[in-house]
């Protein structure tokens, strides 16, 4: 790939660095980027950062990108034959207590998990909000209905662990932060909760599938959305097949009332293709995928684009109690979805795109 050239300020860029991308333009980006309760932003535009504002090199927790870190990781454990995508719980072993799972639900394969399928309704760790609108138990069958809901993403960290024998930390450095250069990931950045966790309690949240939380530099989580852009390449080496960025990507239509905007789901990915988006900017047409974090937090690839945005809000700490209730009650407000359609609308107007 080419060597990202990381550039903090408009004034030093030239008209010649990047061609079509427009200074007034970038100007008016950086207006509306100003107004935002933005920690950093970092754009790549044919492999090259053409915006890194705010400190990219700052670690915030990134909360629910932590789900597409995770396809990630089953791609290498796919490519490498470690997991089947059509075996069951039942098959390998995946129960949960308070209560148990029953036979319906054990019939989940863990594609069904990957694409928030399940249909298991069951309390899991990091669940604020969305347990109010959950469907009966056993009212859909595996495969059926999507429902976003971090069980599936939960356990399918236990799967991750107990079925290729590594954690999820030190795999995720090992397979993604040193191949692709990652300048601030380490493994103690990824932080685990489990049933124990007082703030985890005192919401009901019941499960023996532990959360696993990344905290991870804007312009770190860049470099792994352009390794998707590259689909699956790095520097001439093959870090993801081509088949499981196109499988992870390829998304299922959601269900609205379970969403709150009518898009589509692939393997822990949100996918915009069609008519279906969480994202409409008129300019893109093509299909782009994104990871998506509380209070705006967004990894955003638009492949017809060549184009990576990297975006974060001011979240920091871990999982601890301390840290979980401080982010509920003193954190900042983050950005909308609206807020990053409009900032992605202003990047494709300062770069002249139609994609």
């Amino acid at each position: 790939m080419t060597r990202l050239f990381v550039i903090a300020v408009i004034c030093c860029m030239t008209s010649n660095s990047f061609g079509q991308w427009s200074q007034s333009n970038l100007n008016s980006l950086k207006e509306y980027y100003d107004s935002l309760e933005s920690a950093a932003l970092n754009v790549l535009h044919n492999g090259e950062a053409v915006v890194a504002w705010g400190d990219v090199s700052s670690k915030y927790n990134v909360a629910s990108i932590r789900k597409s870190f995770l396809s990630g990781l089953f791609g290498i454990a796919y490519d490498r034959g470690w997991i089947a995508l059509d075996r069951s719980l039942a098959e390998i072993g995946i129960d949960d207590t308070d209560p148990r799972l029953t036979q319906q639900e054990k019939t989940a394969t863990v594609e069904s998990l990957l694409q928030s399928r399940s249909g298991i309704v069951h309390r899991s760790l990091y669940e604020a909000g969305w347990w109010d609108f959950m469907p009966a138990r056993e009212q859909y069958p595996p495969g059926e209905y999507w429902i976003y809901n971090n069980w599936d993403f939960n356990a399918l960290g236990t799967i991750w662990e107990q079925e290729t024998g590594r954690t999820i930390h030190q795999a995720f450095d090992e397979f993604f932060a040193q191949p692709l250069g990652m300048e601030d990931f380490s493994p103690a950045d990824v932080e685990y909760v489990d049933r124990t966790n007082w703030a985890e309690a005192m919401r009901g949240n019941k499960s023996d599938h532990r959360l696993y939380l990344f905290k991870v530099s804007t312009r770190d989580m860049a470099r792994f959305g352009q390794l998707y852009l590259n689909r699956g390449m790095w520097e001439g080496n093959r870090i993801l097949s081509e088949e499981w960025v196109e499988k992870s990507t390829d998304g299922i239509p959601t269900n609205y009332e379970f969403a709150n905007f009518d898009t589509h789901y692939g393997y822990l990915w949100w996918v915009d293709q069609g008519n279906k988006r969480r994202f409409p900017v008129p300019n893109i047409q093509g299909k782009a995928f994104a990871g998506t974090g509380n209070r705006g937090h967004y990894l955003y690839i638009a492949p017809t684009c060549n184009l990576v945005v990297a975006h974060t809000v001011d979240t920091p700490n871990g999982a601890s109690t301390i840290a979980q209730l401080s982010r509920r009650f003193f954190g900042t407000d983050g950005i909308t979805d609206r807020e990053f359609t409009r900032l992605l609308e202003l990047i494709v107007s300062a770069g002249n795109l139609d994609c």
